[in-house]
């Protein structure tokens, strides 16, 4: 049984009378309201406050796919080629694709920043690829350009 209070998220808007609040508990009930702003200016307001608010979770996105390849880079540097690193890092990459998927569900205004993230999270899928490359190379004996001198290929005489 859960107890306590439920988390929330409020966008406050005092000068145009506008406060938006969502809840997320256990058995929550969710409402929707439509809210029309008063004016133009109270519209870019809004507007302003949830651009404002998607960019910067844009920018924390890329920031943790900096620090994947960051780490990546890091076990490569360190030749650590294993299979639990691996697995690791797909879980990594995984947990990026899942907030990827989320923020573009809240980004209804398209931003350019979108944009800029999927193609980032490409450049992290690509990063991932190099390394398992190199993991299986690793367990294998071979270099990431071919089998390590003095192993005989796949398939070979011993």
């Amino acid at each position: 049984m859960m107890t306590g209070r439920a988390p929330t998220r409020s966008l406050s808007a005092p000068k145009i009378g506008l406060r938006i609040t969502s809840a997320t508990s256990y058995r929550a009930r969710v409402l929707v309201y439509d809210v029309e702003p008063r004016d133009t200016a109270a519209r870019a307001f809004l507007v302003d406050a949830f651009t404002e608010a998607r960019v910067d979770e844009w920018r924390e996105f890329l920031a943790d796919c900096g620090k994947f390849e960051d780490e990546i880079a890091k076990e490569i540097g360190k030749e650590k080629f294993t299979f639990a690193e691996l697995e690791e890092e797909e879980q990594s990459l995984d947990r990026l694709r899942r907030w990827f998927r989320d923020l573009k569900r809240r980004d209804v205004l398209a931003l350019p920043e979108a944009r800029t993230a999927a193609e980032r999270l490409r450049v992290c899928s690509e990063t991932l690829d190099d390394y398992a490359e190199r993991v299986y190379a690793a367990m294998r004996g071979d270099t990431v350009d071919g089998p390590t001198p003095g192993t005989p290929p796949e398939g070979g005489p011993t």
